[in-house]
Order: C-alpha cells, then structure tokens, then sequence
C-alpha cells in the first residue's frame, strides 16, 4: 500500500490556513512528509522517530481542528524545537516478566504525559472549548491511576494547565496517602 501524506488528505485543505503553515513548517524542518495513517479509533495520534512522522486519523468523520493542532504540537516541538523524546533504550536489557516487559511503553506514556504540560496549554490558548475535553479526559484517568508518578504528574497537570477546578479535590485525595 502506498504511503499517504497528511497534505494530500482532502480534508488538509478544508484545515485553516494557520494549520496547513504549521504543516509546512514541520516538514521543512524535518525533510520529510508527515505520513497519514487511518485508524479505527475516534481519536488522533502521533508517533515520530528520526526520519518518520506520521499522524493517524479517525477512519470516518471530520477532522477536529483542535486535535490537529495538539498532534502537530507534538511533532513540533520534536522536529522545529529540538525537544528530545524520552525512549527506553537498554538493546541488552532481557525483560523478566509481564510487567518489567511493559518498560518501553511505560517510558511513551511518560513521555507523552510531560509533553502535555506544554502542548496543552498552547492548545487550550487557541481552542479554549477544548478545556471540558481535558477536564473530562483527565475526570476519567484519575479513576484509573494507582503508580504514584502517574497521580504526582496528573495533579501537575490539574493545577498548572487546568488551573485546579473541579477535579483538584479529587486529585489531591490521591496525592495525600503518598505523603510527598
């Protein structure tokens, strides 16, 4: 199957003019295309290395502008920036169980939530809307969160891009049996 660039999907010139420069500007800096994959899931995503970029896209349906202007920032603040990305990188290590095997993914997932403090705020700035979105997202994560860097790091976000609100008790319920 043929590569697909972002620039070539129709909706690219239905996206406003300040997103198709933010395009252009990213690919110039890096020397590539951002390729496009389409995915089952409503939501879009990134994943970039050295020499790829590629942004998935819902299969059916619209693009949000917001989303994707949050997947640019990303790619961004890699390839104009110069923003490192945090990857595991022991080639020797052999993982010993389940869980020690998730240690990659657990250091994308790091990744990602340290970007959100930066990206995030630049995206609520343009797409103020957005913010319900992230209160939402991050209502429904808390749920979920037992690893203490994952609580410690959600209530960064909280209270630095979502300026406390509603969840800030909720939050800080989880941050006090940690005693930090």
């Amino acid at each position: 199957m043929p590569i697909q660039y972002f620039t070539g999907l129709s909706a690219f010139t239905e996206l406003p003019n300040h997103l198709q420069k933010m395009v252009a500007k990213i690919e110039d800096r890096a020397g590539l295309g951002i390729e496009v994959e389409r995915s089952s899931n409503r939501t879009m995503a990134c994943e970039f290395r050295k020499g790829k970029a590629v942004i998935r896209v819902p299969a059916a349906g619209p693009l949000r502008k917001a989303s994707v202007f949050h997947e640019l920032l990303h790619l961004k603040r890699h390839f104009v920036d110069g923003v490192p990305k945090l990857v595991y990188c022991d080639d020797d290590h052999e993982f010993e169980d389940e869980n020690d095997a998730r240690t990659p993914e657990q250091f994308q997932c790091l990744d990602n939530q340290i970007e959100h403090l930066f990206i995030v705020p630049t995206e609520l700035t343009r797409y103020r809307k957005e913010r319900s979105y992230w209160e939402e997202r991050m209502d429904k994560s808390l749920d979920l969160m037992r690893a203490p860097c994952d609580v410690l790091l959600a209530w960064e976000f909280i209270h630095r891009v979502l300026n406390g609100g509603t969840l800030s008790d909720k939050v800080q319920a989880l941050v006090e049996p940690l005693s930090v």
